[in-house]
């Protein structure tokens, strides 16, 4: 839903995110998923290859970073390739034969969006 509040709030996260330098969200994710909740380890410093293997955990703060902003691009993108096709001509057809605008979104748009 085009203007609504979660999908202001959404972008707005998404925007914000993507301004983040990645060094500054590692370290930001180190200090609260690490040292303050616990939840995983904070470095992988003094571990061989075969360690990293069997521990996983200690990847997942790593890959988050990195990834971080490239999912916020995607969503961004995505964002806009669904606001454009729901106004499009495919999209009023499905409607005037009488789909709802659900399937019309997660059946029509979304794939073509993505």
């Amino acid at each position: 839903r085009e203007g609504s509040r979660l999908d202001r709030a959404l972008n707005s996260a998404a925007v914000l995110l993507h301004a983040v330098p990645e060094f500054v969200l590692g370290l930001l994710l180190v200090a609260a998923v690490s040292l303050a909740a616990g939840l995983l380890p904070a470095t992988a410093v003094g571990m061989d290859t075969a360690a990293l293997l069997a521990q996983p955990a200690v990847l997942v703060l790593p890959v988050s970073v990195l990834t971080a902003r490239h999912l916020c691009d995607l969503t961004r993108q995505v964002r806009v390739g669904v606001a454009a096709g729901r106004h499009g001509t495919v999209a009023t057809h499905l409607r005037l034969l009488g789909m709802r605008e659900r399937t019309v979104v997660l059946r029509h748009v979304l794939p073509g969006a993505l």
